[in-house]
């Protein structure tokens, strides 16, 4: 989840100072440029994954894992997809590898 506020930038985040040297702007400079340009345009509103965190903490069965938020979201549901189509695709190599007298499950 991508959250909006101040903590990219501001009281609590990275301070920036211009340096002499142009050495580090492919790199660290152009991370720094990122994050300037999407501070204040994420999604996320931070108050929402700090109520949905005390929810759960209340709930009899918690998650083990919650994504929170549409992009977190996305990106898992995607992986979980990715993952469930390579796992089918190569099940005929992946069990032929216990002993032969193994029961299939």
């Amino acid at each position: 989840m991508r959250l909006s506020g101040d903590w990219v930038f501001g009281p609590t985040g990275i301070e920036t100072k211009q340096l002499p040297c142009n050495d580090y702007d492919q790199t660290a400079g152009a991370m720094c440029t990122t994050a300037a340009g999407v501070n204040h345009a994420q999604p996320g509103d931070p108050a929402k994954p700090a109520a949905a965190i005390v929810h759960i903490a209340g709930v009899a069965d918690p998650p083990l894992r919650i994504q929170l938020g549409r992009d977190s979201y996305a990106a898992i549901a995607n992986k979980l997809a990715f993952v469930a189509g390579e796992q089918k695709m190569w099940h005929d190599l992946s069990v032929s590898t216990d002993h032969d007298e193994i029961t299939p499950v």
